[in-house]
């Protein structure tokens, strides 16, 4: 009997030993943005193979970025008016406006959240005042003056890679869904004028107009950029929507294949 127990006893501690020790040990991590708390929802940071890894939304989004995510080829992207970075997870590189970067942690899924290398993406975009403070297991970071980014200074390349302008391209649609299926959040950013009202008009399949929570009009930031985000309803049929967004002096189209599986 006793041999029994010692046996099950041996068992465990295997178990727990093999356990991923970022998830159990990593959940009190705190992450501040110019010494404000960034607030995650669900899964919270982790450190994984010594670095810092970060849900999508949260810091990204407090820095100006709009999250999307493509699941089909498990690519996360960030989008600024200044700056594109594209992740992909288990893969050990990404591209910021086109440059390649490599990670010494890939982006992985943890409780079903997209995380992320903090340090690398950040200085990817010029955001290098990053600490780590053990005693409080902190993450700081300081964008320089309070609200304002930083420069981002590329290294040399035969493509020039964009730098903030305030002649930003006014009236596209910077990241857009092409297909959904029921069920599925969809989320439109568009690229207007700053703190202009726009409005979108969704049309069914069936020719109607869509009233769905989340959509109608909107208020662009002070960047000008605007979102809408909608449930694709349980009932929706397969065919095109089509998209229509007004405002600002301009219209935009766009059309969006629903997928009944």
């Amino acid at each position: 009997m006793k041999k029994r127990f010692a046996s099950i006893f041996m068992v465990l501690v295997m178990v727990f030993a093999l356990l991923p020790i970022a998830t159990i040990a990593n959940s009190d991590i705190t992450v501040t943005i110019d010494g404000a708390p960034v607030v995650f929802e669900g899964q919270g940071p982790v450190i994984t193979g010594g670095r810092t890894l970060v849900p999508v939304r949260g810091v990204f989004e407090v820095l100006g970025f709009y999250p999307t995510w493509d699941r089909d080829t498990r690519t996360a992207t960030l989008i600024r008016h200044d700056f594109e970075v594209v992740l992909t997870v288990g893969s050990t590189t990404f591209t910021t406006n086109g440059e390649s970067f490599t990670l010494d942690v890939s982006p992985q899924i943890i409780a079903g959240r997209t995380l992320l290398p903090l340090r690398a993406v950040l200085e990817s975009i010029g955001y290098t005042n990053m600490d780590w403070v053990p005693s409080t297991r902190t993450v700081v970071i300081q964008t320089g003056t309070s609200g304002q980014q930083p420069t981002f200074t590329p290294t040399p390349t035969t493509t020039p890679a964009p730098t903030p302008t305030p002649d930003v391209e006014v009236g596209k649609i910077i990241s857009a869904p092409t297909e959904a299926r029921r069920n599925e959040v969809l989320t439109i950013y568009f690229q207007g004028i700053p703190n202009t009202e726009y409005n979108i008009r969704i049309v069914s399949v069936a020719g109607n107009t869509l009233t769905a929570d989340g959509l109608g009009r909107a208020v662009s930031n002070a960047d000008g950029v605007v979102s809408w985000t909608w449930l694709v309803g349980g009932r929706t049929g397969a065919g095109v929507q089509r998209v229509t967004i007004t405002g600002g002096g301009k219209t935009v189209m766009h059309e969006i294949l629903i997928i009944i599986d």
